[in-house]
């Protein structure tokens, strides 16, 4: 391995003792080896850093930090500044989940493949707490298509700022990142918290490079009791913030603005009616008639609304819900 690593993992870690040990060890062996890890223990009350000491072991390319508890932004952003300078790709896995071996070959190689990227993620599988597989959702890339939406095929790479903002499936542990596309991003948002930030990071990376899906599962999503990703609730409340958060960065470029406001008029007016008529047949076939007709109605109004105000580009914002 050079003096500087081709990659820089970076790991938060809270309270997660009994996991971590696997992450370690699935990061150790990969088959692709010139990288680091920088591994942050969030002011854990258990015995994570002592978990993280003992499977470190004597690899010289693993390292702990501790410090006081800040949230899962906050210690991306401690790790990624004790990170090597130099290094061309950054990767923030979580700490109880674990990785494919040959995830870092793939997602470098694909990486050094296109260098017009400046964001590669790969599909996921979930896995129990003994590392069997779950069921696993599919998720969908959604994009405008004429009047309507529809879904991005897996043959179909570039995912584009509008389905990044509409939640396609890119959940933050499986997105690798060219870094000299990372530094010209607002980083992790320690303001804005947890889960929903990866819809605040991702599509300004559209901004500076293109954002490739590669449809291989390379990374073990572990599903357990009390994830905060699992609270029931919090992902409405999640979206509801990333419209704020994005309606409220003046920063942007006039050009990067009608972007976003695109993105948020395509998902007031055409994707939320287009769930909203699927959930109302959902609801039909299994004799919920009033629900299905509620759901009908309001996808209706809704996408009759947009005929009347046309494209989101230099039209006034929506009211989200």
């Amino acid at each position: 391995m050079s003096s500087v690593p081709c990659v820089s993992i970076v790991t938060p870690c809270f309270n997660v003792a009994p996991y971590v040990e696997r992450m370690i060890q699935s990061v150790q062996s990969q088959t692709f080896t010139d990288w680091e890890q920088i591994l942050v223990d969030d002011g854990s009350t258990d015995h994570t850093a002592e978990a993280i000491r003992a499977a470190i072991g004597t690899d010289t390319r693993q390292r702990l930090i501790t410090t006081t508890n800040g949230g899962v932004c906050a210690a991306r952003n401690r790790g990624y500044a004790a990170a090597t300078d130099g290094t061309k790709y950054v990767y923030f896995p979580d700490p109880d989940d674990t990785l494919a071996p040959d995830l870092l070959e793939t997602m470098v190689g694909y990486m050094e493949a296109h260098p017009m990227v400046s964001m590669a993620y790969c599909a996921f599988q979930w896995v129990d707490l003994n590392d069997e597989p779950l069921t696993t959702p599919a998720g969908a890339r959604y994009v405008p298509s004429g009047l309507g939406v529809r879904a991005l095929h897996d043959d179909e790479p570039e995912t584009p700022f509008v389905s990044l903002y509409c939640w396609a499936p890119a959940p933050e542990p499986v997105a690798f990142i060219r870094r000299s596309a990372y530094d010209r991003t607002t980083g992790w948002d320690e303001a804005f918290g947890q889960h929903g930030e990866g819809v605040i990071l991702f599509p300004q990376l559209t901004f500076y490079g293109d954002v490739h899906y590669v449809p291989r599962r390379l990374y073990r999503y572990r599903v357990r009791p009390g994830q905060s990703s699992r609270v029931a609730g919090k992902q409405e409340r999640a979206e509801r913030r990333v419209v704020d958060w994005w309606r409220m960065a003046d920063w942007l470029a006039d050009e990067q603005r009608s972007t976003v406001r695109q993105a948020e008029w395509f998902r007031y007016y055409r994707l939320d009616p287009w769930k909203g008529f699927r959930t109302a047949w959902s609801d039909a076939r299994s004799g919920r008639v009033l629900r299905a007709t509620r759901f009908t109605l309001g996808a209706l109004r809704r996408y009759a609304q947009s005929l009347v105000t046309g494209s989101g580009a230099g039209r006034r914002r929506v009211h989200c819900a």
